[in-house]
C-alpha cells in the first residue's frame, strides 16, 4: 500500500528529481513509522498500512502542498536577487555626482527607471519579509519582473546611446556590465519561481490580495515585536513605536489606498516631489542668496516633473503591482 502511494506521488510531484526523490524518501519514513506504531497497537500489517495511508491523506494534496512550499522558497530567492539588483541600480544611477550612463535623454530615463526599481523591490522585500503565500507569491514575482525590466532597458538604452555618440564613460560601461550580470541572474531566478509558482497553481490568486499598506504595516509591526523580543532594552521603544504605526493607520484614513486610490497617489507623489526639489537644492548649495525668484521656479518644475513621474507610474503599474486594487471594499 505505502509503495503504491508512493508512486502516485511520485507522479504528481513536478519538481526536480533530486528534491522529489527527498520528499519521497521523507514521505516514505513518515509513512513507515506511522505504520510501525498502528501495528503495535494492533492492527494487521496491511491494516496498519492503509491506515497510514488514509492519515497522510490524497497523494495529489500532498504534492500540492510541496509544490507550493517550493514556490514560496524559490520567490524568497528571487525576492533577495530583486532587492539586491534594485539597489545596485538605484546606487549606479542616483547615487553617481555626475551621469556616468548617458546624457540627455537616456539619463533622465535612468533616473525614473530607478526610482521606479526602488520601489518595485521594496514592495518585494516588504511581501517576501510577510510571507510568499498565496497573491503575494505573485506579487513578488511581478515585483522582480518589473526590476529587471527597468534594469535591462536603462542597459540598452545606454548602451545604443553609447554606440551612437561615444560615451557613455568607461566608468559608465563598467556600471552597464554590473547592471546587466545582475539583471541576467535575477532573470534566471525569476524564470525559475515562475514555474515552480504555475506547479503550484499559484497564478491566479491575485484577486485575494492585501493591499501595499497592509503588507508595509504588518511588516513593520512584526518587525518591532521581534526587535524587542532580542534586544530587551529597546522593548519599551519598540511598544511605542508599534503604537505610533497604530496612531497613523488610524489617522491617515483619508488616505485610505484601497478606498482612496488616486487621493494617496496625489499626496505621494507631491511629497516625493517635494524632496526631490529639495534634495536638488541642497546638493546645489542649500538656499540661494541671489535669484531666489529662479530657485523657485526650478524647484517648481522639478516637483512637478518628479510629481508627474510618481503619478504615471502609479497609473501604469498600480495594478500590476498591487498597489491599487480594481476593487474596493
Amino acid at each position: 500500500m505505502i509503495i503504491d502511494y508512493l508512486a502516485d506521488l511520485l507522479d504528481e510531484l513536478r519538481l526536480p528529481q533530486r528534491r522529489a526523490q527527498r520528499i519521497l524518501a521523507e514521505v516514505e519514513d513518515h509513512l513507515a513509522c506511522a505504520a510501525a506504531e498502528l501495528h503495535a497497537e494492533g492492527l494487521a500489517a496491511a491494516e496498519a498500512e492503509r491506515e497510514a495511508v488514509k492519515r497522510f491523506g490524497p497523494a495529489a494534496e500532498l504534492a500540492r502542498s510541496f509544490a507550493e512550499q517550493e514556490a514560496a522558497l524559490s520567490s524568497r530567492r528571487t525576492a533577495r536577487a530583486t532587492v539586491a539588483l534594485a539597489l545596485l541600480f538605484a546606487f549606479l544611477v542616483l547615487g553617481s555626482p555626475a551621469p556616468t550612463l548617458a546624457g540627455f535623454p537616456v539619463g533622465l530615463l535612468a533616473f525614473v527607471l530607478a526610482q521606479v526599481a526602488v520601489v518595485a523591490g521594496a514592495l518585494t522585500l516588504v511581501r517576501a519579509w510577510r510571507g510568499p503565500g498565496g497573491a503575494r507569491l505573485v506579487l513578488i514575482l511581478r515585483g522582480s519582473l518589473v526590476v529587471i525590466c527597468c534594469a535591462a532597458c536603462t542597459v540598452a538604452c545606454a548602451a545604443i546611446a553609447g554606440a551612437v555618440r561615444g560615451g557613455p564613460s568607461l566608468g559608465g560601461w563598467i556600471a552597464l556590465a554590473t547592471i546587466a550580470l545582475g539583471t541576467a541572474g535575477t532573470a534566471v531566478a525569476l524564470a525559475k519561481s515562475w514555474g515552480r509558482a504555475r506547479i503550484a497553481g499559484a497564478a491566479k490568486r491575485i484577486d485575494t490580495a492585501d493591499d501595499a499598506l497592509a503588507d508595509i504595516e504588518a511588516v513593520t509591526m512584526t518587525a518591532l515585536e521581534q526587535l524587542g523580543r532580542r534586544v530587551p532594552g529597546l522593548k519599551r521603544a519598540c511598544a511605542h513605536g508599534a503604537q505610533f504605526v497604530r496612531v497613523v493607520s488610524a489617522r491617515l484614513r483619508w488616505l485610505d489606498l484601497r478606498r482612496h486610490p488616486w487621493r494617496f497617489a496625489v499626496a505621494v507623489a507631491l511629497s516625493a516631489g517635494l524632496a526631490g526639489a529639495v534634495g536638488h537644492g541642497l546638493t546645489e548649495g542649500g538656499i540661494p542668496t541671489h535669484h531666489l525668484l529662479r530657485a523657485l521656479l526650478g524647484g517648481a518644475i522639478i516637483t512637478a516633473i518628479e510629481a508627474a513621474a510618481a503619478l504615471l507610474g502609479f497609473a501604469l503599474l498600480g495594478n500590476y503591482l498591487g498597489i491599487r486594487r480594481r476593487t474596493t471594499d
